[in-house]
């Protein structure tokens, strides 16, 4: 059983997909959660049937008898319900602090890193309550097994994505940390490369003797596991170097077969049910974390093919011989790649149709999209999705167009998003595959499209 410090929580920005998690699961272990969101979205009304009251706004009103207050990020210092908190002489906490309060009263599993996260973090999920360990776990996306970015179980084990956009990752102490790849992103926050370095050293050098996962071949991750106290370290990778590594990788439609051997030693073949290279590569880091644990291999590579993903990678919303929709969280050149490289293996037209997130990460990083689109066939580029930030001037996702435009990209054009759909069913190409990248709203146009294609007559 979680315990926690106080019995009544309200949260501000409660619709948010790792406080939305968290509520639900100190819901879950016998708190009465409040909480309040600007605007009303489907995951609210999933909190309301989790018996979650949520108010509209910010009004600066704080429900009576409330006694601490979970805020996020995107809350500014200057909100009204964290001034009345103030004011009452309420307990705050950072969302990353209550998280990180769960997991040390269990046995934990923190994932963190640049991408990956929400798959790994929901794969290790799946196959522990596979083999009826009873988790809880929370993630940053609906695990397509489970329907929620939560599974409730016990408190015997903790499986929580740690995001790392504001260096929060530093509170958490879990028992078993896989850090799936570092690479330069929210330098909103860090600055440059140097700083997310120095931010996931202070992470190992807290963890004490606890076991840590990572990526062979990252480069960042090598110098930061230099901090790791041996023998607590497991590696994964595509070659006998890493501790974990997968070979004989044969793609199967939208799924992989391949072995999996440790320290040289071939456990078994398994199958993986969703697409790309870079998803057997967050398979791996899983099988290790599970091996951490001390669980049986024969039953978690047994379990393994039944794990469907995590809703918005790589999701397939229409499979028809002539035409592949899928909406993709992609939102990094580094995801635009793999996902468009693990598309392209199937054989037919891509046409990607990409979102930019947030105008301080398009004006940072508009250069490094230059070359991440090769193998799209055609690439539409669509308005910049804001996110919490106010527009900068001069910041468009032309930036982002100029720069695929000098990689040499000989389809490439700027797309208002009314005009999306409609541009799709004038240009049609035989078997073609449509992509929906980004962090942002892209996926409610992806999910649109869809749902108007299976409902248009035959």
């Amino acid at each position: 059983m979680l315990n926690f410090p106080y019995r009544k929580w309200d949260f501000l920005a409660i619709g948010g997909v790792g406080m939305s998690a968290i509520a639900k699961v100190m819901k879950h272990f016998g708190c009465q959660v409040t909480g309040t969101d600007l605007h009303e979205s489907q995951e609210l009304e999933r909190l309301r049937k989790f018996g979650i009251s949520i108010r509209l706004g910010h009004s600066g009103k704080i429900p009576d008898g409330t006694e601490a207050v979970v805020y996020s990020s995107a809350i500014p210092q200057n909100n009204p319900e964290l001034w009345a908190a103030r004011s009452k002489g309420l307990a705050i906490f950072h969302r990353a602090e209550m998280l990180a309060h769960m997991m040390n009263q269990s046995t934990s599993v923190g994932v963190t890193g640049t991408h990956g996260k929400s798959t790994t973090s929901a794969l290790i999920s799946f196959l522990l309550n596979a083999l009826n360990k009873k988790p809880t776990c929370l993630v940053g996306g609906d695990i397509r097994n489970a329907g929620d970015n939560v599974i409730l179980g016990s408190s015997d084990y903790i499986v929580a994505e740690i995001d790392e956009s504001d260096q929060t990752q530093e509170l958490a102490r879990p028992d078993v940390a896989v850090i799936t790849n570092i690479e330069a992103d929210h330098l909103d926050q860090y600055g440059d490369l140097a700083a997310v370095e120095a931010s996931f050293v202070r992470f190992v050098d807290g963890l004490d003797k606890r076991w840590v996962i990572g990526a062979k071949h990252d480069e960042v991750f090598k110098r930061v596991a230099q901090h790791v106290q041996p023998p607590h370290f497991y590696t994964f990778g595509f070659d006998s170097s890493a501790d974990f590594y997968a070979e004989n990788i044969s793609i199967s439609g939208l799924g992989s077969n391949f072995d999996v051997l440790f320290k040289g030693n071939r456990i078994r073949q398994t199958k993986l049910s969703i697409p790309g290279k870079h998803n057997v590569a967050n398979a791996l880091a899983g099988i290790a974390a599970m091996h951490a644990l001390g669980m049986d291999m024969g039953e978690v590579l047994k379990a393994l093919p039944l794990f469907k993903g995590v809703r918005r990678r790589l999701e397939v919303l229409i499979d028809e011989e002539d035409l592949l929709v899928v909406d993709d969280y992609a939102h990094h050149p580094t995801e635009v790649q793999a996902s468009i490289q693990s598309l392209k293996m199937l054989g037919r037209p891509l046409t990607v149709i990409f979102q930019p997130h947030r105008f301080s990460r398009t004006v940072l990083m508009a250069e490094t999209f230059g070359d991440c689109f090769r193998g799209a066939d055609r690439v539409w580029i669509t308005d910049i999705y804001a996110a919490d930030e106010k527009p900068l001037a001069s910041v468009s996702s032309q930036l982002i167009l100029e720069a695929v435009r000098k990689g040499s990209h000989p389809d490439a054009e700027k797309l208002p998003r009314h005009e999306i759909i409609n541009r799709i069913e004038s240009s049609r190409i035989p078997q073609e595959i449509i992509a929906f990248f980004g962090a942002g709203d892209i996926g409610e146009l992806a999910y649109a499209f869809g749902k108007r294609k299976t409902e248009m007559p035959v």
